[in-house]
């Protein structure tokens, strides 16, 4: 059974949404005013507990977005590949790698990415209940990426990684302070 063109050119232009909606929550949920959204969660706002909810826990957040974007991307990819291999034989390849390249990288990833930094707070607020849930799903993916992620730092022999970002964060305060 064959899957009609459409269904998978619709496919793809889907995914590719998906990937910009992964790409921009990224931007957003890293870029967000940590102190504006503490005092609307301290005065019950609920996105804003779940957004707080979801920042304790950075590692399994950042997981989940970068696999669900990525398999969005490869997924998109494989689409194409199929589709301009039966067009264009060896040729599509090359093809693909093109235009999937600029497709992912224009509205996938650096539109989006651009909105979502200039809309922040209030892109990160709508999108935490979302990641609230996509974490609680990708969570056994997430934390066995983590364990191998973790491994391979102490196998490369890279210390004190959780004392830099203390570190790094302290120094953010006190430039925020003299600002």
């Amino acid at each position: 059974m064959e899957i009609s063109l459409g269904i998978i050119i619709g496919s793809i232009i889907g995914l590719i949404i998906l990937s910009a909606f992964f790409s921009g929550a990224e931007t957003s949920l890293t870029s967000a005013s940590k102190a504006r959204i503490h005092n609307l969660a301290k005065s019950g706002e609920k996105n804003a507990i779940a957004y707080e909810k979801l920042f304790k826990k950075k590692e399994q957040l950042i997981g989940t977005i970068l696999l669900a974007n990525n398999l969005v991307n490869v997924l998109a990819s494989a689409l194409a590949t199929s589709v301009l291999l039966e067009f264009f034989d060896s040729d599509g390849i090359f093809y693909v790698t093109i235009i999937m390249t600029l497709m992912i990288l224009l509205f996938g990833e650096l539109l989006p990415k651009t909105i979502a930094l200039f809309k922040a707070d209030y892109i990160a607020l709508k999108i935490s209940p979302v990641f609230s849930i996509l974490t609680s799903i990708f969570l056994p993916i997430t934390s066995s990426l983590n364990v191998i992620v973790d491994f391979l730092i102490k196998s490369l022999r890279i210390k004190n990684l959780k004392n830099i970002s203390t570190t790094e964060s302290e120094e953010e305060l006190r430039g925020a302070i003299d600002l």
